[in-house]
């Protein structure tokens, strides 16, 4: 069960990373960033 919330809080350190670069965006962004980055990619 740990695995799963460490899962959830790197995720939400990967949105906050978009958030803190970049200001207030919409979600879509975050998505397309986060989509972009190669080692999120399946």
């Amino acid at each position: 069960m740990g695995m799963k919330y460490e899962k959830l809080f790197d995720s939400e350190l990967k949105v906050m990373d978009v958030l803190w670069d970049e200001g207030d965006v919409e979600a879509r962004h975050v998505a397309e960033r986060l989509i972009s980055v190669p080692f999120l990619r399946r």
